[in-house]
Formats: structure tokens, sequence, C-alpha cells
């Protein structure tokens, strides 16, 4: 069963997803309109899931 959780793949546009989660759609639509900057040196947490599936989408 795990691995075929590990394996499951699913296509959700960026917005259907940010309005799964309202505070992080908060955010990011405060830093896209402008209304919050990023500080130099500001940190964001991802969770090993997050990071792997932003690795896997990024161009090489």
């Amino acid at each position: 069963m795990h691995f075929k959780l590990c394996k499951l793949q699913i296509n959700l546009p960026f917005v259907e997803a940010l309005e799964q989660v309202p505070s992080y759609a908060h955010f990011m639509k405060d830093i896209l309109t402008n209304k919050r900057r990023w500080k130099d040196g500001e940190m964001v947490a991802l969770t090993e899931s997050c990071s792997a599936l932003l690795q896997r989408n990024l161009p090489p």
C-alpha cells in the first residue's frame, strides 16, 4: 500500500491547492499583491514532501 501511495500523482491547479489551505492562500495573496514583502534572509519551512514536489517540478 505504501508503494502505491508513493507513486500516486495528483494534478491539481495551483489556485485550487491554495484554496485548500486558507492561511497559505492569504500569505501567497499578500506576497503576490505586494502587500507583504520578503525580508532578506527570510526562510520558509517546507516539509520533506513539499520540498520533493518543488524539486521535481522545477526546470533543470
